[in-house]
Order: structure tokens, then C-alpha cells, then sequence
């Protein structure tokens, strides 16, 4: 992806961010604001997984995974 895609891309899904906010407010745990997400990033006709899990390694050693929160177009988030 290019630096002017990922650009795009981080302007996309910082709107969302706003539109959630600016909808439902403050106050509300973390979870409800990641699923509002969910549905504005489909929405916008961005693919997601959620949840998506990594192996980190060490000097070509395994020592443990990494779980993201949401990986949209193939980029972490």
C-alpha cells in the first residue's frame, strides 16, 4: 500500500472514530465503541478481521503470540 493509499486509508477510519463519537458520546466501555466500529468499517466497504492473532518471533525463535484488536485491509490497527 502506498503512502498516499494509507493516508486514505487512516482518514477513513479515524471518520468512523468521529461519527461514533459524535453519536454516542463518552462513557461507554471500550467494547461498545469496538463493535460500533465494526459496523461503520463495514460501512465504508472496509475488510476486517477482528481478533486476528500473530506469532512473534526472536531471533527466529517463537516466543509468543499477539492478538490485534482489528486488522483492516491488511494493515495492523
Amino acid at each position: 500500500m502506498t503512502e498516499n493509499q494509507n493516508d486514505k486509508l487512516t482518514e477513513i477510519i479515524i471518520g468512523c472514530c468521529f461519527q461514533i463519537h459524535n453519536e454516542l458520546g463518552p462513557d461507554f466501555l471500550e467494547k461498545i465503541y469496538a463493535n460500533a466500529l465494526k459496523i461503520k468499517l463495514n460501512q465504508a466497504g472496509l475488510l476486517f478481521q477482528a481478533e486476528k492473532e500473530f506469532d512473534v518471533l526472536f531471533q527466529d525463535v517463537n516466543i509468543g503470540k499477539f492478538r490485534c484488536d482489528l486488522f483492516v485491509e491488511n494493515q495492523g490497527l
